[in-house]
């Protein structure tokens, strides 16, 4: 059976999630059982934050037309492509290092650097929303604030559960890739919410 990353046809397909060991054979998927495996959502996570950036591309252009949106816009816009760019690397991740890790093990390093590359992206907006002057602070209700990082804190518990043994790992690292397109989605919803409404 060979390794795929394209949609499977009824969620009862099945793929292996590793794809080869040592010698080139194909072995089988930690989650064999599961109805979806591992790679084959990733792939749909991958898929769905890539055609989120490319709708973002298109929002920017056609809703900006001064040049630049101000700070309350601007933070749930880099919000949202973080958020999808995220999404991205970590759908991508776990098929590299499998060339390099054995069955199971690829899971660990993976979420080590999901972790590190979350981490950088929080402080990042973080920083930025330190930044914002009062006046565009008032312009954003609290909720929309609190869910965001809600979900943030939600994907970090998700990496330390996966990382120190307390949950499966991949499974952990699966549920951190598709909190993340959820919160570019919220961000989005975020932006067209108090732009437009």
């Amino acid at each position: 059976m060979q390794h795929s990353l394209t949609l499977p046809l009824a969620f009862g397909t099945k793929f292996p999630i590793t794809p080869v060991d040592s010698t080139g054979k194909y072995r089988e998927g930690l989650l064999d059982s599961a109805p979806v495996d591992a790679f084959s959502h990733l792939a749909v996570i991958a898929q769905v934050s890539a055609t989120l950036l490319g709708f973002v591309a298109v929002f920017i252009v056609l809703s900006n037309k001064n040049g630049r949106f101000s700070q309350s816009d601007r933070h749930f816009i880099q919000a949202m492509i973080l958020s999808a760019s995220y999404a991205f690397f970590l759908a991508l991740m776990p098929g590299m290092l499998s060339y390099f890790f054995s069955g199971s093990m690829m899971w660990v390093p993976s979420l080590a650097a999901a972790a590190t590359v979350g981490l950088c992206s929080a402080v990042f907006q973080a920083w930025e929303q330190y930044k914002m002057t009062p006046e565009e602070a008032a312009k954003i209700h609290w909720a929309w604030h609190v869910i965001a990082w809600g979900m943030a804190v939600i994907m970090l518990l998700l990496m330390i559960f996966g990382l120190f043994g307390v949950a499966d790992p991949a499974a952990m690292y699966i549920s951190t890739a598709t909190v993340s397109v959820i919160l570019a989605l919220w961000s989005f919803i975020a932006v067209v919410f108090r732009k437009f409404f």
